[in-house]
């Protein structure tokens, strides 16, 4: 990502990188459900923030990055974990 970020930077085109966390979806129920996690109370135990992300979460920066706003970032990572990478 920050490789195509510095070939595309003087092409204004903008290559940046969202990395979730658990997310509520049907993803993380399997997950949990072939874990035998409950997403609701077991999800305290290893996520800071102690509970899942929402989808709308994400998305919030998918709009941001996608948008007039964001025009000088370029080559970010932009994590949404509830701190699950800082611990």
């Amino acid at each position: 990502m920050r490789t195509a970020a510095l070939k595309a930077a003087s092409r204004n085109v903008h290559v940046n990188c969202i990395n979730p966390g658990p997310i509520v979806s049907r993803m993380m129920a399997r997950i949990d459900a072939e874990s035998g996690r409950k997403e609701t109370t077991d999800a305290a135990a290893f996520v800071p923030a102690r509970r899942y992300g929402m989808p709308e979460e994400v998305a919030g920066w998918v709009a941001f990055l996608g948008s007039s706003t964001s025009s000088h970032s370029t080559g970010g990572l932009y994590t949404v974990d509830g701190a699950l990478s800082a611990a």
